[in-house]
């Protein structure tokens, strides 16, 4: 299976699952914990310990790509170096991830910096 649609199916696995503020898996993900669940199952990111969404994006800030595509992580802040959010591209207008108060959800995708890694 492709890599890109492994992490779609891997991020639809975990729809309707709870948020909570700092926690990264099984059962209730916060933003971070759920893109670095999908990166660590398709074996794109080899840190093995828990990170924030700024720390994803350093991760992998050299692999920026001009437009959305299927499963590129979009990240969101103030500007590039207070990211505080992140979503996986779901298609060029939506997304899926765990928002603060609500269960994991696909959105209209906002104003984001992307990452081609998957």
């Amino acid at each position: 299976m492709d890599l890109r649609w492994k992490a779609i199916e891997i991020a639809f696995s975990h729809f309707g699952k709870p948020y909570r503020w700092g926690a990264n898996g099984e059962n209730e993900f916060d933003c971070s914990g759920f893109i670095l669940d999908i990166l660590k199952r398709t074996g794109v990111f080899p840190i093995n310990e828990d990170v924030t969404a700024q720390d994803i994006y350093r991760y992998y800030e050299d692999y920026a790509v001009g437009r959305p595509y299927l499963a590129c992580v979009a990240f969101y802040g103030k500007d590039l170096t207070h990211i505080t959010h992140t979503e996986m591209i779901i298609n060029e207008r939506a997304v899926i991830g765990a928002n603060s108060g609500h269960i994991n959800m696909v959105s209209e995708i906002g104003r984001a910096s992307w990452r081609e890694r998957v």
